[in-house]
């Protein structure tokens, strides 16, 4: 027995001995690990959980002058405002925090307009389904008090919430992905065709998931794990807070410090225009990836956005930044480049007032003017109407439901473009007037009903018509024929031609406007009537090779060169492919296409002793210290400065004598012409009110011309002649611009 019990003591000592060797080993392992290597393995952590982010760059400022104070006002400018957030990890106590956070939140307007749109949404809904009786008893909006509470229950629920409900996995996922997830029929996880998303609350194992999704989605298992247990550790609560607001906020962190732990601010920069509305197709806007589109924002968008820096940041498992006091800045962001625009801001403002009251009272569908510096090529101010607000450029995207009866829904047409179906509603067959239709068919009865653009145009008011619409210019354009066979062909003003009725063309018929004729005239009173017979005989003078040469000359067919992305060259055809009676067409003005800065850098030319400028709407840009400033640029001479001095009398003689005589100003000698051109449906002209463009172009003081303008007002119903729409316009501004640069009256 004692030998027995000598040998378990053995066995006993040796395996005490084995284990004590082990754990010692154990015991080493860690020491090495935890104490040692500590850092290394910290490191080492620490690079899992982090990534490479870009440190955004301050985009530049666009600036506008004003003449008289010499100050520079900000057109578009940065503003920070704070987004307020929350952990709901960190917060115990929901309601508390609710309760003192949701009133500094609320903005009864805000919750009002977003009311409206929820009853506008759910009104498509009901429309085809309901009587409008019923829709009013069904669809009753909630008052200011019921907003309010329901806004504190969002609260409430968004900061209890510690799963997410949804989260997207994969946006834009391929045929192929979306076959493969499918496959796998795991609970929890959608495919759809545009992304595909987790319902952490439904999925059954995190880790299963994660390592049967993560090669297909190319996500580590780890991280993937992560991301499907939906932890919610960040929910917007509001967004561009106002100062005073984050500031009550923050003396509540203060305070109620344990409550309040998962309360936090977010700095974040937008793009605000000061101005609103002003020059707004001038300047476009930015996407939501802060790009410029449209106007000067999308053409300088290189040299506003700047250079985005590098910072290295702390992420957590899902990929999301944890940290803002341990970032690393690798490199430093290079702020954007400031612009500093040729636009007056008074004389911009006015113009485009002026503008707006013309296009109402005229019933135009759209208008658009330029003041133009003839002997610089400066633009003074390009306005347009309709417009819209930069700050609420989506607004302009907005629809209203449209109530239509028997008649009118047979008015509804489709028109094919690039594949695509449109509908629209014919308003006016005789002058082709349509609004744009957007059908909304119902879910459960396949009844139709429509909607349409609030402002009747949708995107289309983002477009600078100034540089982008082309049009047939009509009458204006017979001071640049007439200049040309004065500066070419040996005409004189005096020289007579003989108007006794309309005249035969290939197989056309050449008439004046009104079929009115005057006999014996001279080619000053061609202009003064604006004559079309008188014309066709200058075109004759003139020629197709040397005519078509000089309207290159003048700059059409080509752009200009002014600093937007969307210029249109205009169309006008080499002379070898003319008929006779396009020759002739051309002279005053049709069968050619130009755009309205085109017309007015040519009418500028005649203003500024014959030498065409270039346009320009850019005067500095402004990187730093570094200073671009942008000098006049000259073309070429188009036609002698006799030339342009004797075209600048007739044109004088125009208002004084022709047809212009309601711009007559006490003191002051004003050039100027006079167009109107037809549009066309299924290839035949209409005519008659509602169906013209009406232009008009004109300088002054003819002697000395400090400004060029050019108004354009498209489809008239008050009247489709240019002179009784445009005369009261064009005496505003220029009445304006004499004053506003003091001029002093020189006849």
């Amino acid at each position: 027995m004692a030998k027995s019990s000598t040998l378990e003591e053995k066995r006993l000592a040796y395996l005490l001995l084995i284990m004590g060797v082990v754990v010692g080993i154990i015991v080493l392992k860690l020491f090495y690990m935890q104490i040692i290597k500590h850092a290394d393995y910290v490191a080492l952590a620490q690079e899992g959980r982090q990534g490479y982010r870009e440190l955004e760059a301050r985009r530049g400022e666009i600036y506008i002058n004003d003449y008289h104070s010499g100050e520079d006002f900000r057109l578009a400018t940065n503003i920070t405002l704070d987004t307020v957030y929350a952990d709901p990890y960190l917060i115990d106590e929901p309601k508390f925090v609710a309760d003192r956070v949701a009133p500094l939140l609320f903005d009864e307007k805000e919750a009002v307009e977003a009311e409206e749109t929820r009853l506008t949404e759910q009104r498509k809904e009901l429309i085809n389904e309901l009587t409008e009786e019923e829709i009013q008893q069904v669809l009753k909006p909630r008052s200011a008090k019921e907003l309010k509470e329901q806004f504190l229950l969002d609260v409430y629920q968004k900061l209890s919430a510690k799963i997410r409900e949804e989260i997207t996995l994969v946006q834009g996922p391929s045929v192929a992905l979306r076959k493969a997830v499918r496959q796998l029929n795991l609970p929890g996880i959608e495919v759809g065709d545009q992304a595909i998303y987790a319902y952490p609350k439904k999925i059954t194992g995190n880790e299963e998931y994660a390592v049967k999704l993560g090669e297909l989605l190319d996500i580590p298992v780890e991280r993937l794990q992560a991301i499907l247990e939906g932890k919610n550790r960040y929910v917007i609560l509001k967004k561009k807070v106002r100062p005073e607001v984050v500031e009550k906020l923050d003396s509540f962190k203060k305070e109620y410090a344990p409550q309040f732990k998962g309360i936090a601010f977010q700095e974040e920069t937008y793009r605000y225009y000061p101005e609103q509305s002003l020059a707004a197709q001038v300047l476009g806007f930015l996407n939501t990836e802060k790009d410029g589109i449209y106007g000067v924002e999308a053409s300088f968008n290189e040299e506003l956005k700047g250079e985005a820096g590098i910072f290295k940041a702390q992420l957590d498992g899902a990929g999301r930044q944890i940290t803002v006091g341990d970032d690393v800045v690798i490199e430093s962001a290079k702020d954007g480049a400031d612009l500093y625009l040729t636009l007056d801001r008074s004389i911009q403002k006015t113009v485009e007032g002026d503008l707006a009251q013309a296009v109402i009272a005229s019933q135009a569908d759209a208008g658009q003017a330029i003041v133009m510096d003839p002997k610089t090529g400066k633009i003074l101010a390009m306005a347009h109407y309709p417009t819209f607000n930069p700050n609420e450029y989506w607004k302009s995207l907005e629809t209203e439901s449209i109530i239509l009866n028997s008649d009118e829904e047979k008015k509804i047409i489709k028109k094919n473009f690039g594949g695509e179906d449109e509908t629209y509603l014919v308003l006016d067959q005789f002058t082709d007037r349509k609004i744009r239709l957007f059908p909304i068919v119902s879910d459960k009865t396949n009844a139709v009903h429509y909607e349409k653009f609030k402002n009747d145009v949708g995107s289309g008011v983002y477009r600078n018509r100034v540089v982008s619409d082309i049009y047939e210019p009509g009458s204006v354009f017979k001071a640049i024929t007439m200049s040309i066979a004065l500066d070419a062909a040996g005409v004189t003003p005096d020289e007579q031609v003989l108007d006794n009725g309309p005249i035969k063309v290939d197989e056309f018929t050449i008439d004046n406007a009104l079929g009115k004729h005057y006999g014996l005239i001279t080619m000053t009173q061609v202009l003064e009537t604006s004559n079309n017979i008188g014309m066709a005989y200058v075109a004759h003078r003139l020629g197709a090779s040397l005519f078509y040469t000089y309207i290159r000359k003048y700059g059409f067919a080509r752009p200009t060169d002014i600093e937007f992305l969307d210029e249109q060259s205009g169309k006008v055809e080499k002379f070898n492919k003319w008929a006779d009676s396009e020759l002739v067409t051309h002279a005053f003005g049709q069968g050619i296409s130009v755009t309205p800065i085109q017309m007015v850098t040519a009418i500028s030319a005649l203003a500024n002793d014959g030498v065409l400028m270039e346009p320009y709407i850019i005067e500095q840009v402004v990187q730093g210290k570094d200073v671009k400033e942008r000098e006049p640029q000259i073309v070429h001479q188009v036609v002698s400065q006799a030339t342009a001095e004797t075209l600048t009398a007739m044109l004088v003689s125009v208002v004084e004598k022709g047809q212009l005589g309601a711009l007559k100003h006490s003191g002051y000698s004003i050039a100027a012409k006079t167009g109107t051109s037809q549009t066309y449906k299924n290839g035949k002209p209409l005519s008659g009110a509602g169906t013209t463009i009406t232009s008009m172009a004109g300088f002054a003081p003819a002697d000395d011309p400090k400004f060029v303008i050019l108004i354009k007002l498209d489809k008239p119903r008050s009247s489709e002649w240019a002179v009784v729409v445009l005369a009261p316009l064009f005496n505003n501004i220029s009445d304006y611009l004499f004053d506003y640069f003091s001029v002093p009256p020189n006849s």
